[in-house]
């Protein structure tokens, strides 16, 4: 499984912390039918094998930044750039301007926040903090970009009798900013250029759901007692969730195993449920049809053969 050509791994904390290396490992391999159950023929596999994306940039990783801290770490600054290890010097520049690494800005007009918070609450209930970081991971001949910003501006409330009860925040916002790119290119990918030419993108997307909520549901239940969605009375309406649900997502990223979409919450998924149910709907309360979805679906459920991403040539 490892050898010479092994790569070395940035582990951080000067070499001390571990590096867990994940090998994407199933039943259909030839090694799990070798080992798992030698009595059958090892290459005697008829079920569809899984396609995967593989990542090799944390063998040379390119991380740049810089942090502020005041000295009682009531008011922090950070700014990070993580990239491949072999990118092009084209591509090195066109990442790094979508971020700027500098603090000082940030830090001068956040000063006056933090002497007026302390005016006001004391410098032992207060928490400022400004992060972004521009995080770059390469998956076969892609790049996946993820911009990550979180601003917080917060105090803690105190009881009558000086006790901690919680916390208040002016600002607290996240933002968490997505795109795909083809390794040599600045233009991100829209859906269609990761579904190939004559796939119905919808029609796909509703079935890999459909089979993504399967699972979920079998997960979530001791088998026999889950609700057998797809497989019921009410077929046709989980059909109409899944589809409803095809409609509203979008693809901003990947994993070695799946494509990645815009986290659906709780909120969104509610009034698609409502619909796709409509007088049913309370019937299937329990089963959490309409829970958060964060969001992937696997290259599995989606069918390898309808997407680009496994025969793109490389572009370096």
């Amino acid at each position: 499984m490892f050898d010479y050509g092994t790569p070395e791994f940035i582990t951080g904390w000067n070499g001390l912390s571990y590096v867990q290396v994940n090998v994407p490992f199933t039943s259909d391999m030839a090694f799990a039918t070798r080992y798992w159950d030698p009595d059958n023929d090892l290459f005697d596999i008829d079920s569809p094998q899984d396609r995967f994306l593989f990542s090799d940039d944390s063998a040379s990783a390119i991380l740049d930044g810089n942090r502020y801290s005041n000295p009682d770490g009531r008011l922090t600054v950070s700014r990070e750039l993580r990239l491949p290890g072999d990118i092009s010097d084209e591509m090195r520049e066109f990442f790094s301007d979508r971020i700027s690494l500098d603090v000082d800005p940030i830090v001068s007009e956040l000063r006056p926040v933090y002497r007026r918070m302390v005016a006001q609450y004391g410098a032992d209930d207060i928490y400022i903090s400004d992060t972004a970081s521009l995080n770059v991971t390469r998956f076969g001949d892609y790049y996946c970009e993820s911009i990550y910003r979180y601003k917080s501006i917060g105090h803690s409330n105190k009881d009558e009798n000086g006790d901690w009860l919680d916390w208040s925040y002016e600002t607290d916002d996240t933002d968490n900013e997505r795109h795909i790119y083809r390794i040599g290119s600045t233009e991100p990918l829209e859906m269609e250029d990761i579904f190939k030419d004559g796939v119905d993108i919808r029609e796909v997307l509703t079935r890999a759901i459909a089979g993504e909520i399967s699972e979920r549901m079998s997960w979530r239940y001791n088998e026999g007692e889950q609700y057998p969605f797809m497989a019921g009375e009410y077929a046709e309406l989980d059909e109409k969730y899944a589809r409803a649900i095809a409609e509203n997502v979008n693809v901003c990223g990947l994993s070695y195993d799946s494509l990645l979409i815009d986290d659906l919450s709780s909120d969104d998924l509610r009034p698609i449920y409502e619909y796709a149910y409509g007088e049913v709907a309370p019937l299937l309360e329990d089963y959490g049809l309409w829970d958060s979805w964060y969001g992937s679906i696997s290259f599995k459920n989606i069918g390898p053969e309808n997407l680009t991403l496994f025969d793109t040539p490389k572009e370096k």
